[in-house]
């Protein structure tokens, strides 16, 4: 004997929204570099030295 079941819908799930991401901008010597969110401080440090070498 067949049967049918009527399950009850999904709840809907809303969308979070993105947190906003921080980055870095640097402007040096006409070069732009963007570092972002979570970079470790050596590299951002590493980018920076780069930068004023070519300068």
């Amino acid at each position: 004997m067949p049967a049918v079941m009527d399950l009850p819908s999904a709840p809907e799930r809303r969308r979070q929204q993105a947190a906003p991401v921080a980055t870095i901008e640097l402007d040096m010597g006409g070069v732009r570099v963007r570092i972002g969110s979570g970079a470790k401080v050596s590299i951002v440090s590493a980018v920076i030295r780069a930068l004023k070498e070519t300068s």
